[in-house]
């Protein structure tokens, strides 16, 4: 199980919430974390799984802001130039 352990907090809440798992703003990282192991649903393959999904669609969200931020940020340098 020490593989939860690992992940961050937002994607232990995003996990919980795949599976169904009520979880209250309160609540900490090993909370979460408790709540996911004791979940009726738990099979640590699924969980891993999940886990993965969620890190990958994490990690693509960040590549497409950096990619929205660095052409904003082309686009500004070339209405600079153009004044």
């Amino acid at each position: 199980m020490a593989f939860l352990a690992k992940h961050c907090k937002e994607e232990l809440i995003a996990l919980a919430e795949d599976m169904g798992i009520e979880i209250s703003p309160t609540d900490k990282k090993i909370d979460i974390y408790k709540k996911i192991k004791r979940s009726p649903d738990f099979e640590e393959e699924f969980v891993r799984g999940c886990l993965e999904d969620i890190v990958k669609q994490r990690e693509a969200e960040a590549a497409e802001l950096k990619t929205q931020r660095e052409a904003e940020a082309l686009r500004q340098e070339r209405e600079f130039e153009l004044k």
